[in-house]
């Protein structure tokens, strides 16, 4: 079955893209990014941000991210998978990420939340704009390195991009 990822969330002025695969089952089924809350990105992100709780609504989750000038989004805009590992996914369609970035100048950085992300810049975006892309490790619980680690990857990653 064909899925189709979620529309980027975009505050006025974004300086940061933070771009991930594609949502998991279920963050497709509540139709909110990183809506699995074994998925660390919102502790990481709030870790690597200095904000010392977690907002636990969504929607304050989204202020959040304009507050700080990000915007959220996947580098596959559809695809064919089984479950919610990035290994699964086939047939798949990228997002317009140049187009994005065209339309939105004041991004001075992608940061590529997996290797997989990374590999997709790589081969299809990063000859298409002058944007550095920055990797970060993957919020997935599936990823080995434990959360202060990442934290601080992400902080340093976030921290260039100001």
């Amino acid at each position: 079955m064909r899925l189709t990822g979620l529309p980027p969330l975009t505050p006025e002025r974004p300086r940061l893209l933070l771009l991930g695969t594609f949502p998991g089952v279920l963050s497709l089924q509540k139709r909110e990014y990183y809506g699995n809350p074994m998925n660390g990105f919102w502790k990481i992100l709030c870790g690597a941000l200095g904000v010392s709780e977690v907002p636990a609504a969504y929607a304050e989750k989204k202020r959040m991210l304009r507050r700080h000038g990000i915007a959220l989004w996947d580098v596959f805009g559809s695809c064919e998978r089984k479950g919610s590992g990035d290994h699964m996914i086939r047939n798949f369609c990228v997002s317009d990420v140049p187009g994005f970035l065209k339309k939105h100048p004041s991004i001075r950085k992608v940061i590529l939340e997996s290797r997989t992300a990374e590999k997709i810049w790589k081969s299809h975006f990063e000859k298409h704009t002058s944007v550095p892309g920055v990797y970060v490790p993957s919020p997935s619980s599936r990823a080995r390195l434990p959360l202060p680690e990442k934290i601080k990857w992400w902080k340093r990653a976030l921290e260039n991009g100001k």
